[in-house]
């Protein structure tokens, strides 16, 4: 164990033991309905679960939830609400299935760093949350809604990509690379040294971390200047009915909306969904089939999705390499 995660074990067991004083303050001795009743009755009460709450969840955050990053369709797909498709196939349960068959017996390195020991989560995959492109309503996870009776026979309710609330447009991206430069010798030279520095396990973000010390140290407002403007709406597609139980800790178990014994089946069910409940409609407008048709792979090529590589010495004219 490396003196980073003792460290951060020494912390969150000075937190976890705070944590148990206040409950013994506030008269938690057992574990009961009336106690726990009790316990949220007071100020130290609230405040000592809130902080074992916080240590439950990222338990279950770090494994039982996914972040989809990138979500979308390249051209000419995007004109056929491709990007729906890959955002509906993403709750598939042969996604779950391969992400579970991944890390199944995969060692956490932060909990295994913190306990000193092999540390192994067992995946269930029940959350996946993304954010919109703008600030406004996306048009790529609005109206998306899957039947489960129409992906198994033998499941009730429905998949859809539920309006979870909006960012704060807090960020660093609006900050150049020279400015975080200036700001890293700036830390390194204070009294306290640079108390971020980039390392696996030492915190979320180092960059927006920096840079919010190094404002903080120049006598500037950083939770002014980090602020970009630029909110993003949060969206979640929960998988399991009990996923917030699961979260928390109070489930062992999922409950999943989709079936898991045939998961290839549930994945052509979905998009066969999205055939009949986009794409048919979308190919009869003319304009669609207009603009899909400006995009080819024959030579020469045309194609919205097509990678264009820089040139290589190779490709260069003989006469170009010469005059060098």
């Amino acid at each position: 164990m490396t003196y980073l995660f003792r460290a951060k074990r020494a912390r969150a067991m000075a937190g976890l033991l705070k944590a148990k004083a206040r409950l013994s303050q506030a008269g938690f001795g057992r574990p009961s309905r009336n106690a726990l009743i009790t316990a949220l009755s007071t100020g130290v009460g609230r405040s000592a679960i809130e902080v074992i709450l916080k240590h439950v969840k990222a338990k279950h955050v770090g494994i039982d939830m996914l972040d989809i990053t990138v979500c979308g369709a390249v051209p000419p797909y995007n004109s056929v609400l491709g990007g729906k498709l890959v955002a509906m196939l993403l709750a598939s349960p042969e996604v779950a299935s391969a992400y579970e068959k991944k890390y199944r017996r995969a060692e956490s390195i932060i909990a295994s760093s913190m306990a000193g020991k092999p540390v192994i989560r067992k995946p269930s995959l029940t959350l996946l949350c993304t954010t919109s492109l703008y600030g406004v309503s996306s048009s790529q996870y609005n109206r998306i809604r899957i039947p489960a009776d129409q992906i198994s026979s033998s499941s009730h309710g429905s998949l859809s990509y539920e309006l979870l609330g909006r960012s704060l447009g807090f960020g660093s991206y609006h900050l150049s690379a020279v400015t975080l430069a200036e700001i890293e010798v700036l830390l390194a030279q204070s009294e306290r040294g640079r108390r971020v520095n980039s390392i696996f396990g030492e915190g979320v973000n180092p960059r927006l971390r920096k840079l919010r010390d190094g404002l903080t140290l120049a006598g500037l407002p950083s939770e002014v200047l980090l602020v970009h403007g630029n909110a993003r709406l949060i969206y979640g597609i929960p998988l399991a009915r009990n996923f917030r139980d699961l979260l928390v800790g109070r489930a062992k178990r999922p409950d999943y909306l989709l079936p898991r014994m045939k998961p290839e089946e549930a994945t052509q069910a979905i998009a066969k969904f999205w055939r009949t409940r986009w794409l048919l409609k979308r190919i009869q407008r003319p304009d669609v089939l207009e603009e899909t048709a400006k995009h080819s792979l024959k030579h020469p090529i045309q194609h919205g999705g097509r990678v264009l590589l820089p040139p290589v010495e190779e490709d260069r004219p003989l006469f170009a390499m010469a005059a060098r």
